[in-house]
């Protein structure tokens, strides 16, 4: 029987931290160097919103999908990973341009829902002024 690898991985960020995940599934010995907590800096002080939507041509959306799927297959794999499916409500476009928005991310398959102010509410109940329509990217 071979020993188990034993790999360093420097760095702690989503990247890092990754690597080493699953390098030490595949059996191998790891030890992650890092000067930050797990991690990294940027992941932990990002939005980090992960997503398919807002502007993107075809391919890129059809990759942001996939990833997508493999951040569900994760949080299957971790149980406790805090991992939020909360969507986006997007106002910020005119009417014409969120209709062609819609209307495109649907054809691809993206679930988007026309809201309108009540809808918005419910969804962001913490909006200080509401928008009297809205489209709801789940």
């Amino acid at each position: 029987m071979s020993a188990a690898k034993q790999v360093i991985v420097i760095g702690a960020g989503i990247i890092g931290a990754s690597i080493a995940w699953h390098l030490s599934r595949a059996g191998a010995r790891v030890v992650v160097i890092a000067d930050s907590a797990a991690g990294g800096v940027a992941t932990p002080n990002s939005f980090a919103w992960i997503n398919a939507s807002w502007g993107n041509p075809e391919p890129y959306f059809r990759l942001r999908t996939r990833a997508m799927a493999e951040w569900t297959r994760l949080a299957r794999d971790l149980p406790g990973l805090p991992l939020s499916w909360c969507g986006g409500l997007c106002w910020d476009l005119s009417a014409a341009d969120m209709e062609t928005y819609a209307t495109e991310h649907s054809a691809w398959g993206y679930g988007i829902e026309h809201v309108d102010r009540a809808g918005a509410a419910r969804i962001e109940p913490n909006l200080t002024e509401l928008p009297d329509f809205a489209l709801y990217v789940a």
